[in-house]
């Protein structure tokens, strides 16, 4: 008997094209539903009417992409169909998840957004979750049920050794939040790191910073960069920001890189951020598919995240371990 035979796996709208991905690894087929919306904006889903759950491990692969809400509210609403179909059990596959910049209490009266999701999850039916590289990893303690955390680090230190030169390499942070990430790549090369960071200084202009409207200067922490390959490391490029303003300082007559590298797990993309990128001088952009991506310039590569993610939910899927898809752990 095919041991993948029991395993149901359903796609929302917000990333079909790795869901068709993940399940031609495994060799399965991806399972079908409506999605749809009624005339007032409410959502629809509906189990394909030749589709049987019953008795089966069910998993939803959905993403978060805007529109936000409403694919939270589809992922959510088909974990509930299946629930009432008798599934034997529902993993929730969000290979960027939903809310977790929103993970803690920075000012009085803010909520913990991230908590409430992971909460609705549960009331909906969904027993297990998968997400990749999350934001804040102590969200992972926000669930009683169990959490895997994956990491697209493989992925990412394979295109390094095989399109850069490892010898040549400094790895830059773009904020304090981002040093543990850029030094674990760093140990792993045994190559350079420093960190860039934002700070106000009335005396001289500056940019104007986005976030808050205040007047803010970059500097550069850390190691020599005169002719190296400079990579910037995050979990994730939305706005980009504070990457184009790092690879401005980095390039500069005063640090005289030799090339800039933006590279990230989650390729948000918003408010024209490539182009921020491209003006700055970033060389290339190395994103992951955990979020759609269509005609991109040439300068991004997407890396394929399907083998990843179709490995783990076939161990969760038949009890095994996870632990090797853990080894760099970064």
């Amino acid at each position: 008997m095919d041991p993948l035979s029991n395993m149901a796996i359903f796609s929302g709208s917000s990333n079909p094209k790795l869901a068709i991905e993940i399940c031609n690894f495994l060799g399965i087929r991806l399972y079908d539903c409506l999605l749809k919306k009624f005339n007032n904006g409410e959502t629809r889903v509906e189990i394909g009417s030749n589709e049987n759950v019953r008795g089966k491990k069910c998993y939803i692969i959905q993403t978060c992409v805007d529109p936000v809400n409403d694919h939270l509210m589809e992922m959510l609403i088909l974990a509930d169909a299946l629930k009432r179909a008798s599934a034997a059990e529902i993993t929730a596959v969000t290979p960027s998840s939903f809310y977790v910049r929103q993970d803690r209490k920075i000012i009085s009266g803010v909520p913990i957004t991230a908590k409430l999701v992971i909460n609705l999850m549960r009331a909906a039916g969904i027993a297990r979750l998968i997400t990749m590289d999350l934001h804040a990893a102590q969200i992972q303690g926000f669930s009683d049920d169990p959490f895997d955390n994956l990491y697209a680090s493989p992925l990412l230190l394979q295109y390094i050794q095989e399109s850069l030169s490892p010898d040549q390499l400094v790895f830059v942070a773009p904020d304090e939040n981002a040093v543990k990430r850029a030094r674990a790549f760093a140990m792993h090369f045994g190559a350079r790191l420093g960190m860039t960071y934002k700070f106000r200084d009335n005396s001289r202009p500056g940019e104007i910073d986005e976030n808050d409207g205040t007047t803010r200067l970059v500097m550069l922490i850390g190691e020599d960069v005169e002719e190296m390959d400079v990579i910037i490391l995050d979990d994730m490029i939305d706005t980009g920001g504070t990457m184009a303003k790092s690879a401005k300082v980095l390039l500069s007559n005063l640090n005289r890189a030799r090339s800039v590298h933006a590279m990230a797990t989650h390729a948000i993309f918003s408010c024209n951020a490539l182009s921020k990128l491209q003006e700055a001088g970033v060389k290339s952009v190395v994103v992951t598919d955990t979020m759609p991506l269509d005609s991109l310039p040439e300068f991004v590569i997407c890396l394929k995240t399907a083998p990843l993610l179709g490995e783990a939910i076939k161990r969760v899927h038949l009890d095994d371990k996870l632990s090797s898809l853990f080894t760099v752990a970064l």
